[in-house]
């Protein structure tokens, strides 16, 4: 009977063991696979973020290299051509207090997909502006959009990147805004006096690449970008482990009992 009971007990750990868990040659070549592709997949929204920080902020060096076309274009007094180049960072200081309790609430995925479309759309209609209301009210707007991105990314470098490159990766999103308004200084100086489109051509070009990145966006998956998201599949990966090292452990004090001595009563049974 204590023989029965044994392979009973062996029986049944077994069976759970066998439904839940996989050979452990099959397992190792499954998790060096989706770690792999983990990385790789974490590589190419670095680099996705890395450019977007730089693109964002190329009115911010254009602007001011189309200042003299702008002021001409619409006769602005010297009070709003400081404001004009104030308001982004106003937009980027009160976005920020807003954005912090916004990206707690829903899903930083989709705050940054909806921010960067609709800063698509402010600098366009920035580059479109027919009066000098126009262009204050969407200069401020471009700012207040761009806050999200600036203060998400560093968060999503500090809890996703690598560790061995960590510290690269975060001193290449934090040199993204610098690089973008030096390119912005560039793109402006070259294109402000162009007999078509003038001063607006810089940001409708900015327009025309953030969109891209903007369908780009749609493609990174949540749990890789999402650092809520990515707890909660912590949380349930850890759980799996303790079902697993639970089931090992009815397994070993089944092998336990079979193998301790027997009394005399049993023995004699």
């Amino acid at each position: 009977s204590i023989e029965f009971r044994f392979h009973v007990s062996i029986s049944t750990a077994m069976t759970k063991v066998a439904e839940r868990d996989m050979p452990t040659h099959t397992v190792d070549e499954k998790r060096c696979r989706s770690l792999l592709m983990r990385r790789r997949a974490l590589r190419r929204i670095f680099i996705t973020t890395a450019l977007l920080n730089i693109i964002i902020n190329l009115d911010g060096g254009a602007v001011p290299a189309s200042l003299t076309s702008i002021e001409a274009a619409f006769k602005l007094e010297p009070w709003q051509l400081g404001l004009l180049g104030a308001l982004v960072y106003i937009g980027i200081g009160s976005g920020s207090l807003i954005v912090g309790p916004l990206l707690k609430a829903v899903s930083p995925t989709v705050v940054i997909r909806t921010f960067v479309l609709l800063n698509t759309g402010a600098t366009a209609s920035f580059g479109l502006s027919q009066d000098s209301s126009m262009l204050l009210m969407y200069r401020f707007l471009i700012g207040f959009l761009q806050s999200p991105l600036a203060v998400y990314s560093p968060c999503w470098v500090d809890e996703f990147a690598p560790s061995s490159v960590r510290t690269i990766w975060m001193a290449v999103i934090q040199s993204g805004a610098p690089l973008g308004i030096m390119l912005g200084y560039v793109l402006g100086g070259f294109t402000s006096d162009s007999s078509t489109f003038g001063w607006r051509l810089p940001f409708l070009l900015q327009s025309a690449v953030l969109a891209c990145f903007s369908v780009s966006f749609l493609c990174i998956p949540a749990h890789l970008y999402d650092i809520q998201a990515a707890a909660k599949m912590r949380e349930a990966s850890e759980r799996t482990e303790l079902s697993r090292s639970a089931l090992t452990t009815e397994l070993q004090t089944a092998a336990l009992e079979h193998t301790k001595p027997l009394s005399e009563k049993e023995q004699v049974e």
